[in-house]
Protein backbone atom coordinates (compact mmCIF):
# COMPACT_ATOMS: atom_id res chain seq x y z
CA UNK A 1 0.00 0.00 0.00
CA UNK A 2 1.06 3.44 -0.62
CA UNK A 3 3.77 5.45 -3.04
CA UNK A 4 1.63 3.38 -6.19
CA UNK A 5 0.26 6.50 -7.59
CA UNK A 6 -3.49 5.90 -6.61
CA UNK A 7 -4.73 7.62 -3.30
CA UNK A 8 -6.37 4.79 -1.66
CA UNK A 9 -8.73 4.74 2.11
CA UNK A 10 -6.25 5.15 4.69
CA UNK A 11 -3.81 6.96 3.24
CA UNK A 12 -2.29 10.84 2.58
CA UNK A 13 -2.02 12.11 -1.03
CA UNK A 14 0.02 14.99 -2.09
CA UNK A 15 -1.13 16.03 -5.77
CA UNK A 16 1.71 17.69 -8.15
CA UNK A 17 -1.04 20.77 -8.61
CA UNK A 18 -3.75 22.62 -6.85
CA UNK A 19 -7.09 21.24 -6.14
CA UNK A 20 -5.65 17.54 -6.23
CA UNK A 21 -5.17 17.31 -9.99
CA UNK A 22 -2.12 16.01 -11.80
CA UNK A 23 -0.16 12.90 -10.21
CA UNK A 24 -0.91 11.64 -6.53
CA UNK A 25 2.00 10.72 -3.98
CA UNK A 26 0.30 8.59 -1.77
CA UNK A 27 1.67 8.05 1.74
CA UNK A 28 0.23 4.36 4.03
CA UNK A 29 3.57 5.45 6.32
CA UNK A 30 5.90 7.89 7.15
CA UNK A 31 7.96 8.81 4.43
CA UNK A 32 11.28 11.53 6.41
CA UNK A 33 12.64 12.41 2.57
CA UNK A 34 11.03 12.71 -0.55
CA UNK A 35 14.58 13.33 -1.99
CA UNK A 36 14.16 9.86 -3.89
CA UNK A 37 10.29 9.89 -4.51
CA UNK A 38 8.60 10.51 -7.84
CA UNK A 39 5.35 11.11 -8.94
CA UNK A 40 4.05 7.65 -10.87
CA UNK A 41 1.45 6.98 -13.56
CA UNK A 42 0.43 8.82 -17.02
CA UNK A 43 -0.68 11.80 -15.18
CA UNK A 44 0.45 15.36 -14.99
CA UNK A 45 3.49 15.44 -13.66
CA UNK A 46 4.88 11.71 -13.87
CA UNK A 47 8.30 10.84 -13.32
CA UNK A 48 9.29 14.09 -11.69
CA UNK A 49 10.60 14.68 -8.18
CA UNK A 50 8.24 15.04 -5.59
CA UNK A 51 10.28 16.93 -3.14
CA UNK A 52 9.68 20.32 -3.28
CA UNK A 53 6.68 19.80 -6.28
CA UNK A 54 3.51 19.43 -4.35
CA UNK A 55 0.43 22.15 -4.49
CA UNK A 56 -2.41 20.33 -2.73
CA UNK A 57 -3.42 17.69 -0.61
CA UNK A 58 -6.17 14.66 0.63
CA UNK A 59 -6.16 13.00 3.99
CA UNK A 60 -8.26 9.95 3.44
CA UNK A 61 -6.73 8.67 6.67
CA UNK A 62 -8.38 8.37 10.18
CA UNK A 63 -5.21 10.13 11.94
CA UNK A 64 -3.76 13.71 11.09
CA UNK A 65 -0.81 13.99 8.86
CA UNK A 66 2.12 16.18 9.49
CA UNK A 67 4.28 17.72 6.22
CA UNK A 68 7.50 19.78 6.63
CA UNK A 69 9.58 21.92 4.34
CA UNK A 70 12.74 19.86 5.24
CA UNK A 71 13.65 16.20 5.27
CA UNK A 72 13.46 14.47 8.35
CA UNK A 73 10.07 16.88 9.76
CA UNK A 74 12.17 19.54 9.81
CA UNK A 75 11.46 23.20 9.43
CA UNK A 76 8.09 24.63 8.56
CA UNK A 77 5.49 21.67 9.97
CA UNK A 78 1.90 21.81 9.44
CA UNK A 79 -0.56 19.00 10.19
CA UNK A 80 -3.47 18.29 8.01
CA UNK A 81 -6.63 16.84 9.70
CA UNK A 82 -8.21 13.25 8.92
CA UNK A 83 -10.25 13.57 6.12
CA UNK A 84 -9.44 16.85 5.19
CA UNK A 85 -8.25 18.33 1.82
CA UNK A 86 -7.20 21.75 0.06
CA UNK A 87 -4.48 23.29 -1.56
CA UNK A 88 -1.14 24.15 0.41
CA UNK A 89 -0.54 27.31 1.68
CA UNK A 90 2.36 29.42 0.42
CA UNK A 91 4.39 28.74 3.02
CA UNK A 92 3.95 24.60 2.24
CA UNK A 93 3.26 25.20 -1.45
CA UNK A 94 6.18 23.19 -3.83
CA UNK A 95 8.11 22.99 -0.16
CA UNK A 96 7.28 20.08 1.35
CA UNK A 97 9.70 17.47 1.48
CA UNK A 98 8.62 14.76 4.22
CA UNK A 99 5.72 13.58 6.12
CA UNK A 100 4.52 11.39 8.92
CA UNK A 101 1.48 10.18 10.56
CA UNK A 102 -0.28 11.46 14.12
CA UNK A 103 -1.36 9.13 16.67
CA UNK A 104 -4.19 11.35 16.93
CA UNK A 105 -7.55 11.89 14.55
Amino acid sequence: MGKDGTLDADEFGLFYYAGRSGCVFDLYGEDRNFSDDKFKGSCTGAGFLVNDNTESYRNRDVYAWKVATDKDLDGNVGEIPSKYEGNASATFKNKISSSTYTLHP
